[in-house]
């Protein structure tokens, strides 16, 4: 009979364990990994075996840092990394049938923090702080923005898979949301050294 041997349980996740995990406290560890540096991650995938630059790369841009994420797509056979990458915004994407909604959030990933002023200025209409207000209640309720530290933004691998995505998909509309970046924060270091 063949021998089983029990491996050890790794929870993993951002919240935390529940109540039932309290009687294994003594002997868990916690701890919280940060994302990888895009320097750890180029080490990671290469000692993963992936040596062909161009898939290295897009392995390394698309990762965002996780090696969870950067293992699904190594994991890739045919095609890029980043057309995994993309699969799971294209199934989020169908589901906007709005194009000015659609555009909104294409727009958006240009942005790396989302006040409702950026919105407004990002959607054509700098100044107009309560369609940004609208706007950032929409795409917090979608989960396609949440509360950081730094302010409202969307989730880092998120945004940049697409950015990513819109550059393919949209790259007009992409092109004037920089443009429009531009001139708000342009306007605002103005304003503040009169």
């Amino acid at each position: 009979a063949a021998r089983t041997q029990k491996r050890p349980a790794h929870p993993a996740g951002r919240a935390p364990l529940a109540s039932s995990w309290k009687a294994l406290q003594p002997v868990m560890a916690s701890f919280e990994l940060n994302p990888l540096s895009p320097e750890e991650m180029r080490s990671y995938v290469e000692m993963a075996g992936i040596g062909d630059p161009v898939r290295l790369r897009d392995v390394v841009t698309f990762a965002g840092g996780s090696p969870v994420w950067a293992r699904l797509l190594m994991s890739v056979e045919g095609g890029t990394a980043g057309d995994l990458a993309l699969t799971p915004l294209d199934r989020y994407l169908k589901w906007l049938t709005d194009p000015l909604e659609r555009n909104a959030v294409l727009r958006c990933s240009a942005a790396r923090h989302l006040t409702p002023a950026v919105i407004a200025a990002l959607l054509d209409s700098p100044g107009d702080l309560s369609l940004g207000e609208v706007w950032q209640d929409r795409l917090m309720d979608a989960s396609v923005v949440v509360e950081t530290s730094a302010g409202p933004a969307m989730p880092a691998v998120f945004r940049k898979a697409l950015h990513a995505y819109a550059q393919q998909a949209a790259p007009a509309a992409l092109r004037s949301a920089h443009a429009a970046l531009y001139h708000y924060y342009r306007g605002q270091t103005l304003d503040s050294h009169p």
